[in-house]
């Protein structure tokens, strides 16, 4: 009967190491899964924070594409303001070489029409 006894007090005591290993694993469980659910919280907040930032730089992205599209459209029309302007400088400068030209022809005529005048005085002072 003592061995029975002292079998069962044996049986009883390693059930309540058990118990008490069981009670601190399940607390340690128990932490984990808390960790484990912040962790997955932090992950979520920086996957929303990241999705965000993503969602911010895209859209900045596409204004810069706009503007990018704006200037070139504003480069283009320049160059073709500057293309005309050098069309007009060059029909000016055409232009003005003739005139000057017909200035240099309207000069020397008018010399040698001086230079007649001043012949047919002469004549007439000496006839």
């Amino acid at each position: 009967k003592k061995e029975l006894a002292d079998a069962t007090a044996q049986y009883k005591e390693e059930i309540r190491a058990q118990q008490v290993e069981l009670q601190a694993n399940e607390t340690l469980i128990a932490d984990l899964q808390a960790q484990n659910r912040q962790q997955k919280e932090v992950a979520s907040n920086m996957e929303a924070n990241a999705d965000r930032v993503k969602a911010e730089l895209e859209n900045k992205l596409k204004a810069l594409e706009q503007e990018l599209g704006t200037e070139k459209g504003r480069k283009d029309n320049l160059a073709s303001l500057l293309g005309e302007s050098k069309g007009r400088i060059d029909t000016l400068n055409q232009r003005n070489k003739e005139l000057q030209h017909q200035v240099e022809s309207l000069e020397s005529s008018e010399k040698a029409v001086e230079y007649q005048l001043d012949v047919t005085k002469k004549e007439l002072a000496d006839a």
